[in-house]
């Protein structure tokens, strides 16, 4: 039997080509299956390990946590029976409002209440600068409060007064014995309010003047005028200007500058000549003179 060229290259040939292709597909398909399944055994275990570890974690926190509880915040025998408190310089926080902002008094649980959150509710009265809270094994709490000491009284009532730090609160004694800062803003501040800008220069001249103490008994210092603080001593009428640069931040360095000024005008206030002039001038910021103070 003859085969031509035709029959042969376009039936068997093609026929033989075809099956290697169709063979070569089924290969090719047979191994992303097997990755897949793979692939997805490993995702799956990790799942399993990653949810074991969550579940054997949160018993065993839920098992300290009991613990604890029956250990120490429900044990009677840490009950409190003693809450010693010591106010520094108290005016006007005492033991009563003190145990009203931090809720712990005789019976309370010594792990019963958090340290920090009874701390931040006492600081929350403005005459508070600092509170420090101890437990004492077993059954006495601690705790120390030192109140902010008013540099002057500020408002036009008087009725509170500020600190160093610019922190308003009500004063309850010696009104009269401290200065005033006139000219303020707000006028009536409210406590727990902060004195920004020239009102927080004003409080720290006054704090300078009481660290040199010697020959600054000061009355008042008037803030009302942009630029400079108007000094003015007690129970005579003399003045001093000190320079403001303005803004509502303390430049750096201005405590310094107002010590070496106040010095300067001490000296000055000794002197034959410093004697006849009510009224210096400290505002000058010229670099070439910085203690130049002129007379008036």
């Amino acid at each position: 039997m003859l085969f031509d060229d035709e029959d042969i290259s376009g039936r068997r040939f093609r026929k033989g080509k075809r099956n290697r292709r169709t063979n070569s597909v089924l290969g090719v398909t047979a191994k992303p299956i097997g990755w897949v399944n793979a692939d997805s055994q490993r995702i799956m275990i990790s799942l399993l390990a990653v949810t074991a570890i969550a579940v054997v974690g949160a018993i065993f926190w839920m098992g300290l946590t009991l613990a604890k509880e029956a250990l120490f915040s429900q044990n009677d025998r840490f009950l409190v029976k003693n809450v010693e408190i010591d106010v520094k310089a108290g005016c006007v926080v005492d033991a009563n409002l003190v145990r009203d902002y931090t809720h712990i008094v005789n019976g309370t649980n010594m792990f019963a209440f958090d340290i920090k959150h009874a701390r931040n509710e006492i600081l929350n009265v403005p005459n508070v600068k600092s509170v420090e809270i101890i437990r004492q094994l077993p059954d006495t709490v601690k705790i120390s409060i030192a109140e902010r000491i008013a540099v002057a009284r500020i408002g036009r009532t008087g009725a509170v007064g500020a600190d160093v730090d610019g922190v308003v609160f009500v004063l309850r004694r010696s009104l009269g014995k401290l200065p005033v800062i006139l000219g303020c803003r707000p006028a009536d501040p409210v406590p727990g309010s902060r004195v920004n800008g020239i009102g927080l220069a004003a409080l720290t001249v006054l704090d300078v003047c009481r660290e040199l103490r010697s020959g600054l008994q000061v009355s008042s210092v008037d803030v009302s005028r942009p630029g400079h603080l108007l000094v003015r001593r007690s129970g005579s009428a003399r003045t001093v200007k000190l320079p403001w640069p303005g803004g509502e931040e303390m430049p750096p360095g201005y405590r310094e500058l107002i010590k070496s000024k106040l010095l300067k005008e001490i000296l000055i206030r000794q002197s034959a000549r410093g004697e006849q002039h009510l009224h210096l001038d400290a505002t000058s910021l010229n670099p070439a003179y910085p203690d130049q103070i002129i007379g008036q």
